[in-house]
């Protein structure tokens, strides 16, 4: 009688031990996502040496090793997208390639946070003397800033706001956007919530602002 040859394996335990094996070479890479991917296959060489339909299996085990399995799949896919452009749309690409200076880990963590606007006609969205309630960042259209009497035109592709957010004070100037400007508000209480304790994600917000503010120097 020929013995089909995974049920082979399982009987001789080489299964278990290519798991085993495999799960040491896991530990040789440095990079998480090789490592992970590594590792879940190890998992997966486990549960199938534990349940390969002949015997009762070990409930136990296999509960515990679809947990392991589980876990390191979730983490393996949150490393995949800090890393890549994976699920963006157009838009937050755009908004993405803008800044620049931001991993795509950080430029997630952000847009979790952020809601998309198109501007209406006369639409304010800081006024002088007022603290405003968020953070913008204007990425098309146009607007315009007004101090006293003067308004100055202004391109897109800038933060509004910015020393507003950073000295928790009010708003230097009025600024009104040309009718269907698209732009990106932030609440300043959900941006500090998020930035607060996480030092790197704080740093490069910093970071950001900073360049923005270089930058309007720059053309002034």
């Amino acid at each position: 009688m020929t013995i089909p040859i995974p049920t082979l394996l399982v009987h001789l335990h080489l299964m278990l031990h290519l798991a085993a094996l495999v799960s040491v070479a896991a530990l040789l890479f440095r990079d998480q996502i090789k490592l992970r991917a590594v590792l879940l296959l190890s998992i997966a060489l486990a549960l199938a040496n534990n349940y390969d339909g002949s015997d009762a299996p070990d409930w136990e085990d296999l509960f515990w090793n679809a947990v392991l399995f589980c876990i390191n799949l979730v983490v393996l896919v949150q490393l995949v997208l800090d890393r890549t452009h994976v699920g963006l749309s157009e838009e937050e690409r755009a908004l993405f390639d803008a800044f620049g200076l931001l991993t795509p880990g950080e430029f997630r963590a952000l847009a979790r946070l952020a809601t998309w606007h198109t501007a209406g006609a006369g639409e304010e969205i800081t006024r002088e003397g007022e603290r405003p309630d968020a953070l913008f960042y204007v990425l098309t259209g146009g607007l315009f800033i007004v101090k006293g009497e003067r308004v100055i035109p202004y391109g897109a592709g800038t933060f509004i706001g910015e020393i507003a957010f950073l000295r928790g004070g009010p708003a230097s100037a009025t600024v009104r956007l040309a009718p269907g400007s698209r732009y990106v508000a932030w609440p300043v209480a959900g941006l500090d919530r998020r930035i607060s304790g996480r030092g790197e994600l704080r740093h490069a917000v910093t970071r950001l602002i900073s360049h923005d503010m270089a930058l309007k120097v720059g053309r002034a």
